[in-house]
């Protein structure tokens, strides 16, 4: 089943908002394991309203080659959060340490070998372990609907 043209669309438009507000000199994100495969999570707006139980999770359009991707590689998000052990685990969404038991995205270490989220939406600082800070900060607009394989046309 692949979802509606319309949703593609939105969906690119907020992937691209999305990309717009990451600080890729300071921090690193789970997200970027679904770009490596050309795959998408839901937007931050989307995953907002999901967290704050707005939206069903369930409800959502779904797309199954997409959807059976993120969990393919669900075991390699659980060893990027491994290789941070120690450090604070972010939320994208909200900016803010991860709630883990009280969001309804989170899978627990205990299926993955270590915790995950189901769209992807963990950051770490990239600096905090070597105790180095970036001087600058560079935004670039890219063309996220293309890069994670969402077609609009």
């Amino acid at each position: 089943m692949s979802i509606p043209e319309d949703y593609a669309a939105i969906i690119a438009a907020e992937l691209n908002k999305d990309e717009s507000k990451r600080d890729r000199l300071k921090l690193i994100y789970a997200s970027d394991i679904l770009l490596n495969h050309k795959c998408w999570p839901q937007p931050n707006s989307i995953v907002s309203k999901i967290i704050h139980e707005e939206i069903d999770y369930r409800d959502l359009p779904v797309e199954e080659n997409n959807e059976g991707k993120k969990r393919c590689f669900l075991p390699e998000q659980a060893k990027f959060v491994a290789q941070y052990a120690g450090e604070l685990i972010m939320c994208e969404v909200l900016g803010t340490q991860c709630s883990t038991h009280d969001c309804p995205l989170y899978i627990p270490a205990s299926q993955m070998g270590n915790l995950a989220c189901q769209e992807y939406k963990i950051m770490f600082n990239k600096y905090k372990r070597i105790g180095l800070e970036p001087t600058f900060r560079k935004k670039t607009k890219l063309r996220i609907g293309a890069r994670y394989g969402i077609n609009t046309t």
